[in-house]
């Protein structure tokens, strides 16, 4: 088995989601080395994730994808630092809303974004076909001129 990273560099959010496990229901005193070791088993893993601030839950992530779905499928359910833990593939969406964590943005301001990404996608458009017409133009001449 191949050590996880410990330098705390990659983010959880920017792991590989098809070989990124969500661990839930981890106590308080989770301690990494026992999920590292846990998980380990199934094989080489390239980072380990423990939530502090709200705790209770960790990311894991694994070389190969198969080795992910091996561990859910062998840990869910299973007790791992002190307490039954649900272990599944992670969906790399946000669990905030609900009872613990801020309420989702309103629809208006999702729309809003969406507009805006969208203007700025046609506008990135229109300023690539400006720079790329007199490219083309200087290219066709050039080769009609051959």
């Amino acid at each position: 088995m191949s050590s996880p990273k410990s330098n705390g560099m990659s983010r959880y959010r920017e792991w590989s989601l098809d070989c990124k496990v969500y661990v839930g229901n981890l106590g308080s005193g989770a301690a990494k080395h026992e999920i590292e070791s846990a998980f380990g088993k199934y094989g080489p893993l390239r980072n380990v994730w423990v939530a502090r601030n709200p705790p209770g839950f960790a990311f894991v992530e694994f070389e190969d994808p198969r080795d992910a779905e091996d561990a859910v499928r062998a840990l869910d359910g299973t007790r791992l630092c002190g307490t039954r833990v649900r272990v599944e593939m992670s969906h790399g969406r946000s669990r905030r809303g609900g009872r613990r964590g801020l309420p989702p943005p309103p629809r208006a301001f999702r729309a809003t974004l969406q507009l805006s990404a969208d203007i700025l996608k046609s506008t990135l458009k229109y300023l690539e076909n400006l720079l790329h017409s007199p490219l083309q133009q200087l290219l066709q001449t050039s080769a009609s001129a051959n």
